[in-house]
């Protein structure tokens, strides 16, 4: 499958996509949109893991991208999902396979960088070329299929509720929650955000 659905409608992209009436979440409608969130899954797990461990966490998000670069929707781009608190009213959630804590997996080796975010330095794990290049598909195609730049706040720390309000485009997890350094600056950096 070489689609994902935005209100109902498939919109053609070139990462492979996998849906499965198993694993979906519906939490109704969105009233509005406005930003395309991103976020790591600090683990390494399949579609159907990160499935089930959002579900058994109360959360939900529409598409998860793993690390070859796959796309999941779990839910219609143009659904309610958990996944970023209060802006859940307003974005589009994708999640990206990644430990992102720096520590060595023998299954899924990744480079090592150090982040500095909210004031803090730390280690994260690199994302995948073919990750970088799902994601910046993907995301490219929610911003053209809502109106949306295609471009991230300069702050890399958490914005006010006025900046929030007024946002257009794409965030990180870390622009709405000083608990949140995901999807950390690189990764917008490697999609041109930056």
């Amino acid at each position: 499958m070489n689609d994902i659905l935005v209100s109902g409608r498939a919109i053609p992209v070139k990462s492979f996509v996998h849906r499965s009436p198993s694993l979906t979440f519906n939490r109704g409608l969105r009233t509005e949109t406005r930003a395309v969130a991103l976020h790591w899954t600090g683990g390494e797990g399949g579609g159907e893991q990160v499935h089930r461990v959002l579900r058994e966490r109360g959360l939900s998000v529409q598409f998860f991208v793993d690390q070859e670069g796959h796309i999941w929707q779990y839910a219609d781009a143009s659904a309610r999902c958990a996944h970023i608190g209060l802006a859940n009213g307003y974005t589009v959630g994708i999640e990206i396979a990644n430990r992102a804590n720096g520590t060595p997996n023998a299954k899924w080796p990744r480079e090592v960088y150090e982040e500095r975010l909210h004031g803090e330095t730390f280690k994260c794990s690199a994302f995948y070329p073919a990750q970088v290049a799902a994601v910046t598909e993907l995301t490219q195609t929610l911003c053209k299929a809502y109106g949306l730049p295609y471009e991230a706040p300069a702050s890399d720390t958490v914005l006010s509720a006025t900046e929030l309000r007024a946002v257009r485009g794409v965030l990180g997890h870390f622009h709405v929650s000083r608990r949140k350094v995901d999807p950390g600056t690189l990764l917008l950096r490697e999609m041109t955000l930056r």
